[in-house]
């Protein structure tokens, strides 16, 4: 009884240094990342110099061509946001994470990420988290590696968002549905010492900055509803162009080096960029701006359909990126205009659009991830938002059902099944 209590024990420490560093790894990628990318376009968007039109395309074109290069030569199990690659880890037996892989997503993502691709870090940040956490298993209480991994994937998320109570949950309802009671205590500790660690070394403070003084009103309800089936709709169709885009490349490029993939995408990115800036990048000041509404209907609509070419096309050309960033920022961006819309048509009902477009990040991500109860703790854990939480719960569960009357299982799943893979 006793050699099995401080097994126990050990086991939770382990899953305190793990958070611990990944913490640190995980403020370290986005400190570098904002470093590279204020390097690289420092007030370039404020130049008048007529050559400066090719800066943009060309920097693009060379960071995909980086990260394209380095993954597919490194450690091509670094392509794409790494959710699979978790899930592969956690449930088939002989799968792992290895350090090379770890450190090829890390530099892979930030070149990638900072250089202008429509990726984001948080997938990236859940893989690094995953294969630390199979790391340390090594040296700290050898046993339990799909228990480490779990923790270290959780913790990941944790650090990215700075939400540690979503990232225990997202590890339930998606990496692990099979996860046992004993494996929960390492996930809980392992998610907060991950977000104290980033708390203390970036800040204390939400991810995105966002209040509202909206009052539950029962006449609203339909609108919230409507826009949750609605994008219900557009998150599936957002997940069958990332599955379409999987195939194309091989079909229409299949003749040239896989890494040049990375390199047109960067390319056409950086070309559509000169015109539509804000659908560059992570896009963490877009979504900013449209939780402030500080874009016209006209530009949301805009944005949000460049946003949604551009992430397809960088997730298709294999380099490392998440598309978590950017599936909240398309749900924002078409929750705003269904918002707009319904202000304009029923304008009795006194709905602020920036109120649908944060219940629109909750539906759209439900509806690509069938995470609807992650979905929902995140956005609260991202912005401190209390009052909006009934609409956001309602649209979330909602966009679930309806997402999955039309096509069963997450975009992970299906990626998975893709390959053949069925968990």
């Amino acid at each position: 009884m006793q050699k099995l209590l401080d097994q126990k024990t050990l086991i939770l420490i382990r899953a305190a240094v793990l958070g611990v560093i990944i913490g640190i790894v995980a403020v370290a990628f986005r400190k570098l990342t904002e470093w590279l990318s204020d390097f690289l376009f420092h007030d370039y968007f404020t130049r008048e110099n007529w050559y400066d039109w090719l800066y943009l395309p060309v920097v693009c074109a060379i960071g995909g061509l980086i990260a394209g290069f380095i993954t597919q030569r490194y450690a091509p199990d670094a392509s794409g946001s790494g959710i699979i690659q978790v899930k592969k880890a956690l449930n088939l037996e002989g799968a792992e994470i290895k350090m090379k892989t770890v450190i090829v997503k890390f530099f892979g993502s930030i070149i990638s990420i900072a250089s202008g691709l429509s990726l984001g870090r948080e997938g990236p940040t859940i893989q690094i988290g995953a294969g630390i956490g199979d790391k340390v298993a090594q040296y700290i209480v050898g046993t339990d590696r799909k228990r480490a991994i779990a923790s270290g994937a959780g913790a990941g998320l944790a650090a990215a968002f700075n939400t540690p109570i979503a990232g225990v949950i997202f590890v339930i309802e998606e990496l692990d549905k099979n996860i046992s009671s004993s494996s929960l205590g390492p996930a809980i500790v392992g998610s907060v010492t991950a977000a104290a660690t980033c708390r203390t070394l970036y800040g204390d403070f939400f991810t995105l900055h966002f209040r509202s003084d909206y009052a539950t009103n029962l006449l609203q309800l339909p609108v919230f509803a409507i826009i949750g089936i609605l994008l219900a709709f557009l998150g599936v169709y957002f997940q069958k162009s990332i599955l379409y885009i999987l195939d194309f490349y091989p079909k229409y490029f299949g003749k040239i080096p896989m890494y040049l993939w990375g390199a047109m995408a960067g390319l056409i990115t950086g070309i559509i960029g000169l015109f539509v800036p804000q659908a560059l990048g992570g896009g963490h000041s877009t979504l900013e701006g449209v939780l402030s509404s500080a874009f016209a209907f006209k530009m949301i609509v805009i944005i949000f359909v460049v946003k949604f070419f551009l992430t397809v096309i960088a997730y298709g050309s294999k380099v490392p990126g998440g598309i978590f960033a950017p599936s909240l920022i398309l749900g924002a961006l078409a929750g705003y205009a269904l918002g707009a819309v319904s202000s304009f048509a029923l304008p009795f009902l006194d709905i602020d659009p920036a109120n649908c477009a944060f219940v629109g990040m909750g539906a759209f991500f439900t509806a690509i991830s069938r995470a609807p109860i992650t979905s929902i703790v995140m956005l609260f854990e991202l912005t401190g938002n209390y009052q909006l939480i009934l609409p956001l719960m309602f649209a979330c569960i909602l966009a679930n059902v309806a997402a999955e009357k039309i096509q069963e299982g997450s975009i992970y799943k299906n990626l998975l099944n893709r390959e053949g893979i069925d968990i």
